[in-house]
């Protein structure tokens, strides 16, 4: 039997389907992102252009709800915060994701505003809505753990400003706010 997903009659492997359905058993995907998602993704992720997005991915049932394992291999250009100008790399990450729907027992409910967290504790799984996992939203949440903060183009050095011979901006600061003041500064 086929991937139940929960958009179009087409087979999952040419389509990237909205939402993962809480239904339909054990099931394997191989996805590629259309232009439109891409272009979405890349919004969203603040990347100049996101020109190949792929996942594989293995769907199991998990207590009542579901886990997701996969990988994500993806082309990205971004720009550099060394030289300002717009790179290409490939970034891949990986989605493990367990999810329950809304009501479930096994969904967390924090019955303080003070949570503690144990590091070494396994993640709770997150909630869903009847619709199923929205597979968009995790693959965003997987890539953008996965992206460099501070992206730097191969071989970018920076270089640091001449020396200014010892005035520094905040003493030219300084100067102006006597200046404008008459009375200097406390």
């Amino acid at each position: 039997m086929g991937p139940s997903v929960t958009q179009g009659a087409r087979p999952a492997q040419d389509l990237w389907p909205d939402h993962i359905a809480w239904s339909g058993g054990e099931r394997s995907l191989a996805l590629t992102a259309d232009a439109d998602l891409r272009t979405r993704l890349a919004e969203g992720l603040d990347l100049e252009t996101l020109e190949r997005l792929d996942l594989r991915l293995k769907v199991h049932e998990w207590r009542d709800g579901l886990e997701l394992r996969g990988e994500i291999e993806a082309q990205v250009t971004r720009t550099c915060v060394v030289t300002l100008e717009p790179f290409a790399s490939e970034v891949t990450a990986e989605l493990h994701l367990r999810v329950v729907p809304i009501g479930s027992p096994n969904a967390v409910v924090l019955e303080s505003p003070e949570v503690e967290v144990d590091p070494d504790a396994e993640d709770p799984p997150d909630v869903a809505g009847a619709e199923g996992v929205n597979l968009s939203e995790a693959v965003r949440e997987a890539l953008s753990l996965a992206l460099d903060p501070y992206p730097r183009r191969p071989g970018a050095v920076f270089e640091a400003p001449a020396d200014t011979g010892g005035v520094s901006p905040f003493d030219k600061l300084k100067g102006l706010l006597s200046s404008t003041s008459g009375e200097g500064t406390t």
